[in-house]
């Protein structure tokens, strides 16, 4: 996948109430921060939580950090790959429903978050490694832990995306 050329990505996981929105609001501060015009969007795969807001303690957890917040819970479906470039799913779970939402054409399209994350030695390659835990049944702190998580596997993902750029 040549980052070049991304426009729109979509933060993917289960009921898009803990992960993707965390992901998705950490992607959109780095896009803006960085001055490239990217469309962030997120989704779950499940339709457990359609409409609502995000978990109130994802709310938390990005508002003690700065982050702003705005987020109704949706479903992912068959148009998301023809509305977004790059689809990156939190678990391989996730991974493997995105595939059969998508189909086989759209493969390339899908990416694990944490591929970008500098940490993974597998950077690029499917891993159960590579995923960022659901904190849903967790504490507050498990919360914090993804943040941090995803905000590091961000910055590389717009290092990346920045790189690619330049070439």
């Amino acid at each position: 996948m040549n980052l070049a050329n991304i426009k729109t990505v979509s933060v993917i996981c289960l009921g898009n109430i803990c992960r993707s929105p965390i992901g998705e609001v950490v992607l959109r501060d780095r896009f803006e921060k960085h001055g490239l015009e990217i469309e962030v969007s997120s989704g779950g795969t499940g339709s457990w939580h359609i409409g609502e807001d995000a978990n109130p303690r994802t709310i938390q957890v990005l508002k003690e950090r700065n982050y702003k917040v705005n987020h109704v819970a949706k479903q992912v479906n068959k148009q998301w790959f023809t509305k977004n470039d790059l689809l990156l799913a939190m678990d391989m779970n996730n991974y493997r429903d995105l595939q059969k939402i998508g189909g086989e054409s759209n493969y390339s399209k899908i990416k694990m978050f944490r591929q970008f994350d500098p940490d993974s030695k597998i950077i690029f390659d499917l891993n159960p490694n590579l995923e960022v835990p659901d904190p849903y049944f967790g504490s507050l702190n498990d919360f914090r832990e993804v943040l941090k998580m995803i905000e590091k596997a961000a910055d590389r993902f717009i290092e990346a995306v920045i790189n690619s750029r330049k070439e």
